[in-house]
């Protein structure tokens, strides 16, 4: 029997849930973080010292978990970029925001926008991100602890507020 898709919108507050199936493309599970172009935002850094070395991957990093936090981006891409224990905070968090909302009303939402982005150093192999998000009338903030492991930056931490 062949599984027919609903063309009806989901009810309030019911929850839609997909097949678990497996991607077929590569590039479902991967985030560039190298190659993409830096994002034209406020970097608030002093202009005469110029920006911090991490500023543009930041910035992408930071986008791309307030993109799988509000449901645009799967959370899975951000795996490799993260450790474990941040990843499963994230992948929590990223659930619980998703519950709070349906995909009508996800749909029908200004997309988030990154304002701005800080990068400070307060130890050597450690960085800590803090970003300005708005989405519509509501801003957040966004802070990420990335360290420098052996693969490259790791984010070890997040939090949203």
């Amino acid at each position: 029997m062949t599984s027919v898709l609903r063309h009806i919108p989901p009810l309030p507050g019911e929850i839609i849930t997909w097949p678990a199936t497996a991607p077929t493309a590569a590039t479902q599970h991967t985030l560039d973080l190298d190659v993409a172009p830096p994002l034209a935002i406020a970097t608030g850094t002093d202009t005469s010292t110029g920006p911090h070395p991490l500023q543009a991957r930041a910035a992408r990093f930071t986008m791309a978990v307030i993109e799988a936090l509000s449901g645009d981006r799967p959370v899975i891409q951000l795996e490799r970029w993260m450790t474990p224990t941040a990843f499963d905070d994230m992948a929590e968090l990223a659930a619980v925001m998703n519950l709070c909302s349906d995909s009508v009303a996800r749909a029908q939402t200004e997309r988030p926008r990154l304002l701005s982005v800080h990068v400070s150093e307060p130890a050597d192999d450690v960085a800590e991100v803090s970003g300005h998000v708005r989405q519509g009338q509501r801003s957040r903030a966004v802070a990420l602890r990335l360290e420098r492991h052996v693969d490259g930056w790791l984010c070890t931490a997040v939090q949203v507020g």
